[in-house]
Formats: structure tokens, sequence, C-alpha cells
């Protein structure tokens, strides 16, 4: 958490008069999931497996851009979210294919879910520690290259499967995203008390983005191995 919280202040310059907020990264953060959505409903209406191809790799890439780059998270944001908002979009038509019904069930979940670890965070009942910080880091970078070598053909059980091994799978990357999401809070907690520019709101609301996506994708495995059991 101390990196991170450095690597910010080198990308910021410190604000004497104007701090930045957690509610000014709840709002910034509400913009890039109405744009998502937005960008949802044509992914959802115009099915085309190479727009979802390059709208992936863009998303991706402007992931790991607005992530190692802190200053660069407010130019990037908008257009990360019309990607993978279109790749949601998409990967929700298909789920919603194989089980009906789960999408808007997906959708209250994750709701349901970030509601629940910010206030779990805010009660102070996980307890975010530089080994936590290095433990979802180093978890997340390996579920990533799991989900890489699955999508480019590599067989790994329950990656590209749903139902039991599907479910287990999606668990494991839930509890991942989940992990995720209290570094996250945390991360904006520091932010605010640090005094740093309000620029640095959206590079929490990205982070927090990027872990949404991640708790969705997850839900919507579990939803639709649950149904395939």
């Amino acid at each position: 958490m101390e990196s991170a919280l450095i690597r910010m202040q080198k990308s910021f310059p410190s604000a004497t008069t104007t701090q930045a907020r957690f509610d000014g990264v709840l709002s910034k953060l509400a913009s890039m999931v109405g744009i998502a959505a937005l960008a949802g409903i044509l992914g959802w209406q115009f099915p085309n497996p190479a727009l979802y191809l390059t709208a992936m790799v863009l998303g991706f890439g402007l992931g790991i851009a607005g992530s190692f780059k802190p200053h660069l998270a407010q130019k990037v944001a908008p257009f990360y979210s019309v990607a993978m908002g279109f790749v949601l979009g998409g990967l929700s038509a298909a789920y919603s294919n194989i089980a009906h019904g789960i999408v808007p069930t997906a959708i209250i979940a994750t709701s349901g879910i970030f509601v629940g670890c910010f206030a779990i965070h805010k009660a102070g009942i996980v307890k975010v520690t530089p080994r936590f910080v290095q433990v979802t880091g180093v978890a997340t970078f390996a579920f990533v290259i799991v989900i890489i070598a699955a999508m480019i053909g590599v067989p790994i059980p329950g990656a590209r499967d749903l139902g039991p091994k599907g479910l287990i799978f999606g668990v494991i990357g839930l509890g991942i995203a989940l992990m995720n999401l209290f570094v996250d809070f945390e991360r904006a907690r520091k932010v605010e008390e640090a005094g740093m520019a309000p620029e640095v709101e959206w590079f929490a609301a990205f982070q927090l983005m990027l872990s949404l996506v991640m708790v969705y994708v997850n839900v919507l495995r579990i939803l639709a191995s649950s149904q395939r059991r």
C-alpha cells in the first residue's frame, strides 16, 4: 500500500486547499459505470466476435496503462469504460443464452457485493495490511496469467467450462476480486487522508472499476455454472 501511495504522490502534486474526497471517487466511479452500461447495451445488441476481441485487447491495455501510470487514469477511464462495457455486454448476452435470467441477478449481486465490502472495510473488520496487498497483487497477477493462457488455448480445468469446475474457478476469481476491492477502498481512504490533488480521485475510481469488472464476470460464471450443475 505504501508503494502505491508513493507512486501516486509522485504522479500528483500535493493539494493545499482542496483534497481528494471519497464521495468524489464514488461519483467518478458512477460515471464510468454509466458509460460501461451504455456500451454494454451495444455489445448485447450487436454481437461481433472480432469487435469483442478488439475491445477486450484495448480494455486490457488501457487497464494496465491506467494502473501503472496514475496520471493517465483520468484520460483512459472513459475509453476503458466503453471497451469493457462492450465486452461485458456481449459476455452477458452469451451467458443469458446459456442460463436465462442470470444477468439481472448478477448485476444486483455485484452491487450488493460492492456495498457489502465497503461496509466491512468501513467497520474495520478486514485489515488491509502491506502483506494483504502483496498477496492480493500476486494472486491477481497469477489469475490474469491463467485467463490469458486459457484464451490462447491452454487446457486449464474450469477456465473455459461451466458446471462444477467452472463454479470452483469462478469462486476463486470472485475471492481475488473481493481482495482487490478491499485494497481499493483502503487506497481511496489513504488518498483522502494524504491530501493529494483531486485528480487522484480518477485513479482511485479507475482501480475500483477494474475490481468491479472482475466481480461481475466471476459472478456471471458462478451463476451460470450453478444452473448447469
